[in-house]
């Protein structure tokens, strides 16, 4: 069984961000163009440039293929009970084939 859950990415400290800190801890405040006031936490980069914490906008599936190998497959889903059924849907049943529906007789031996 796997699992489907979000992972966290560091983006580039908005330059309209007003920088606090919250129980010890630096966060970054900002407001969108469009949207309510978004809060993250702050973190250094390794170029040492200020970095926000955040989360991926899709799911990913955390799962172990047939060789035993530990997999992370994106979902491409954005939400949660889209992302959970990882398989494929099932394809529609396929019709039985005969030669009457072509329009042809079966050849006769």
């Amino acid at each position: 069984m796997g699992t489907v859950y979000k992972k966290t990415v560091t983006r580039p400290l908005p330059k309209w961000a007003e920088l606090f800190t919250k129980n010890g801890q630096p966060f970054a405040r900002w407001k969108p163009a469009k949207g309510k006031t978004r809060t993250a936490k702050e973190k250094t980069g390794e170029d040492g440039s200020p970095r926000i914490l955040d989360e991926a906008g899709t799911y990913v599936a955390k799962l172990r293929d047939g060789e035993g190998l530990v997999r992370e497959v994106s979902t491409g889903c954005r939400e949660t009970p889209s992302s959970a059924s990882t398989s494929p849907p099932a394809p529609p049943p396929r019709e039985r084939w005969s030669p009457s529906a072509l329009g042809t007789k079966p050849e006769s031996t």
